[in-house]
């Protein structure tokens, strides 16, 4: 009977309150608390325990202190047992009397028994009070409970143990005599917030698919790359989703972190100051109010530049850098500290001075087709009978992980196929409302005429070329490069290069040697643009004609027909069309910029395939008055234009293609805008012009930028020069803005030799008796390519100071040597055969290198700084 009298009591003192338990009080399942609060109630209750615990009640967290949270009829030590084992953080407030009590020093051994973070407080006591529990206030307190002998030497032990292990650990000091009460607790508060939200993993999304794959992807992109990173993308790409998951995995290796969320919101609010505090608090939990921006920016910085610790911070939903001059406090973070920014504009990160950015990219499709099923269906991939309904959702949504579960939301639940086709037609048809306010936010900031030439370019010109759009947007008085820029960095275009769209400006007359670029816009972003036109009132802004059905009606008309009926009407119309009353094609842009006052509609573009006709000019009903463009193909013409109130002054481009004209090239004289000419035969049509009359009209251009001649027969010398050259300044130069020069298959005299002051570009392709080349260039070139001139024996020459030039010769079998004074201004140079260079000498500067045919080795021993050798060069 002793014995199982002591074994109870044995097993009593290594659990407190376990005696209840074997009473029948069984531990209360509740809800988790974020702190637990174990204090000796008569010395603070009304005093530090309540004021830590309302502080930590304000900020939103759950904490328990005895007297607020058990109810009526509570089991009191079962209540207090699970309080302690599901707490996040235990905070016990030694004061004088602490040890007096059994129930502080009870729940002190099952608090320290847990894994949670413990946070002493030591209330008019002192660290060594608690070490030394043999003398002072504690060691009378033990003493009386070990002269009373209820309780054994082993759990008076165990409880000195405890007070001595919690003197250890870093806390809070302060006295009533010379202590703030409540700033203290609400800096207990604030760690407190701290340590839950450090032990709290961020809600990324319900299916992470693909996050893992994106993860390694971000790390390969942006190692080694400085300390501040911006991810950027169009709205709904799910830039937030990927910060959070970075958050989570990456917090646990700074000293702090904060993650900001929707910064671009709390601005439109006037809120930054409002974000400054919170920074403030997550990162050195302090509780401060700023006055102004300037104040906080000003705070933080001085308490950053103190602090030697490394901080993880995500700043999400930047439109604006103002907001980061706010927040991101770069010249005060520590080295190793890491800041990321989400944003939809990627020019606020450049104004920023943020050269590390992160392009996110749509979903693959695997993994969008799965995340769809996982939210249609609950499933990894489709079922049977499903599979091509999953397809043609997820190409619609072109993996925008938005669109992606907004319509599959919409299906959740729904097994029937028919309603499955019916929901997708209707997302087909009608932009859904949430996709539609996402993608907007950033269509916000635009000023009328970006959302003019973003919705024309949802119309009209996605897979287009971008030179056709601009000289329309020019002719409609726009700002067109600011304004594509704009659109590009707010994710809202995109420019790529390759082959444009078979159809309207197909581009086949471009410059061979420069790949056309063309617009690209994501579906959606497109169907929202076209959204928009539609919603537009005709009244204030150009009516854009864009559908399949209005453009049919308008071509069965003529164009004829077509220019009386929308005349004095404000319409922006691009289509190609058949007229059967002329039996040519005629492609043509009709458009009125809403900033005019005009409400005559004007032809801005236009292009005519003429061939078959017996047309002598241009007829005269054709409105050329405001034309940008003019596009001619086929034909033999007498005159370009029938009179002289004809002439189309403010035309900026002329391409004539298999096209004759007997009074070519003089009419060109009164053309002082034209910007480009391009001048484009065949094999079996080869126009015949004079080159001295083709020198002297082209002097009377001033503007010329681009002057582009294909399989052209040429009698006599082009001489493009500038007066006095090599004076810094030209008030009469000829061709002095002359940036392109491209002559292909050209039956050119033996010589080109005179003086170009500005050229840009120069592409020399198929001149079949050229044998000698000077050039003497007031501006270094970009580019110079010599193709398949097979005559072709010396480059001679001089380019101003400035290495940019790219050289590039191809199958010109007798060129042998390129003289020194042109081979030091170039830093890339390709060639197909070996050239003959001093390399020591020669090519000192350059840094890529590409022979297709040569021994690359010498060349290496040769050039020392050679940084770039490309990996397809042959041995």
């Amino acid at each position: 009977m002793a014995s199982s009298s002591l074994s109870h009591q044995q097993s009593m003192e290594s659990d407190p309150f376990s005696e209840f338990q074997r009473e029948g009080f069984s531990v209360v399942s509740t809800k988790g608390y974020d702190a637990f609060i174990n204090h000796r109630g008569p010395d603070i209750k009304e005093s530090v325990a309540s004021e830590i615990y309302n502080c930590v009640q304000v900020m939103g967290y759950r904490p328990f202190l005895d007297q607020p949270e058990l109810q009526l009829g509570d089991p009191i030590p079962s209540t207090i047992q699970n309080a302690i084992n599901t707490s996040t953080v235990q905070i016990s407030i030694f004061s004088p009397r602490y040890a007096e009590s059994q129930w502080c020093l009870d729940e002190l051994l099952l608090m320290l028994k847990t894994k949670a973070r413990f946070i002493p407080v030591f209330f008019d006591v002192k660290p060594s009070d608690l070490r030394y529990p043999h003398k002072g206030v504690y060691g009378r307190a033990l003493g009386e409970h070990e002269e009373k002998g209820r309780f054994s030497n082993e759990r008076l032990q165990q409880w000195k143990e405890a007070l001595k292990s919690s003197s250890f650990l870093c806390g809070y000091n302060f006295s009533t005599s010379n202590g703030n009460v409540k700033t203290l607790c609400r800096k207990i508060a604030l760690a407190v917030k701290q340590e839950v939200e450090n032990t709290r993993c961020m809600e990324v999304a319900k299916y992470p698919v693909g996050l893992d794959d994106l993860v390694e992807d971000f790390e390969r992109q942006t190692a080694r790359k400085g300390n501040i990173v911006g991810i950027f993308a169009m709205g709904g790409s799910g830039k937030t989703t990927l910060a959070k998951e970075l958050f989570n995995r990456k917090r646990w290796s700074y000293h702090g972190s904060s993650f900001i969320f929707d910064v671009r919101e709390a601005s439109a609010r006037d809120e930054l100051t409002c974000l400054q505090s919170q920074l403030l608090r997550d990162l050195f939990l302090e509780e401060r109010k700023f006055m102004s921006k300037s104040e906080g920016k000003s705070f933080l910085k001085q308490r950053m530049r103190r602090s030697r610790n490394r901080f993880l911070i995500v700043l999400d939903d930047v439109d604006d850098h103002q907001q980061l001059d706010a927040l991101l406090l770069r010249d005060a973070l520590n080295s190793g500290s890491l800041v990321i920014v989400t944003t939809r504009d990627e020019s606020v990160l450049t104004r920023a001075g943020i050269t590390r950015h992160y392009i996110l990219k749509e979903m693959k499709r695997g993994h969008a087709k799965e995340l769809f099923c996982r939210h249609a269906l609950g499933l990894a991939k489709a079922p049977t009978g499903y599979e091509k309904l999953v397809d043609s959702f997820v190409q619609f949504c072109g993996g925008l992980p938005l669109a992606i579960q907004v319509s599959a939301a919409t299906l959740l639940g729904i097994a029937d196929v028919n309603i499955w086709r019916s929901e997708l037609q209707k997302f087909k048809s009608t932009l859904n409302l949430e996709i539609k306010t996402k993608l907007g936010i950033s269509l916000g900031r635009l000023d009328r005429e970006q959302k003019q030439i973003f919705m024309d370019i949802a119309c009209f010109f996605i897979g287009k070329l971008v030179s056709i759009g601009v000289r329309i947007w020019k002719g409609s008085g726009w700002n067109t490069e600011h304004t594509i820029q704009t659109l590009k960095d707010k994710c809202l275009l995109e420019i790529r290069r390759g082959k444009p769209m078979v159809g309207i400006g197909n581009g086949m007359c471009e410059f061979q040697y420069d790949g056309p670029s063309v617009f690209q816009m994501h579906d959606l972003l497109r169907d929202l643009g076209r959204e928009m036109a539609r919603e537009i009132d005709a009244h204030a802004s150009p009516l854009r004609l864009w559908r399949p059905r209005d453009l049919k009606f308008m071509e069965k008309k003529g164009f004829k027909n077509i220019l009386t009926e929308t005349k004095d009407k404000k319409i922006r119309c691009f289509n190609s069309i058949f007229d059967l009353s002329m039996k040519c094609q005629i492609t043509y842009f009709l458009g009125n910029s809403d900033d005019r006052d005009l409400a005559l509609t004007d032809l801005l573009w236009i292009e005519l395939q003429v061939n078959g006709l017996e047309w002598t000019s241009i007829p005269s009903w054709i409105p050329l008055e405001n034309l940008q463009c003019l596009r001619i193909i086929g034909g033999h013409l007498q005159r370009l234009w029938q009179k002289d109130d004809q002439v189309p002054f403010e035309l900026k481009e002329l391409l004539l293609h298999r096209t004759s004209s007997a009074e070519f090239p003089n009419e060109l004289r009164k053309l002082h805008n034209l910007e480009k000419l391009v001048l484009q035969g065949s094999f079996t049509n080869l126009p015949v012009i004079d080159g001295k009359s083709l020198s002297e009209t082209l002097g009377k251009l001033g503007n010329l930028k681009s002057l582009v001649l294909v399989n052209c027969e040429l009698n006599g010398d082009l001489t493009l020069s500038s007066s006095g050259y090599p004076e810094s300044e030209y008030k009469t130069g000829i061709c002095n803005k002359l940036k392109t020069v491209g002559i292909h298959d050209e039956d050119l005299s033996s010589e080109v030799l005179d003086h170009w002051p500005r050229l840009k570009c120069i592409v020399l392709d198929s001149l079949k008796n050229l044998s000698k080349v000077h050039l003497w260039l007031v501006k270094p070139l970009n580019r110079l390519k010599f193709k398949n001139c097979r005559r072709l024996k010396s480059v001679s020459g001089k380019l101003d100071q400035g290495k940019h030039t790219q050289l590039i010769i191809s199958n010109c079998p007798r060129l042998q040597k390129l003289p020194r004074q042109l081979v030091s201004y170039l830093n890339s140079i390709e060639v197909d055969r070996l050239i003959s260079f001093n390399a020591n000498k020669d090519l000192k500067g350059i840094d890529y290198l590409h022979l297709s045919n040569g021994k690359v080795k010498k060349y290496r021993t040769y050039c020392s700084k050679l940084s770039k050798i490309l990996s397809m060069l042959s041995s």
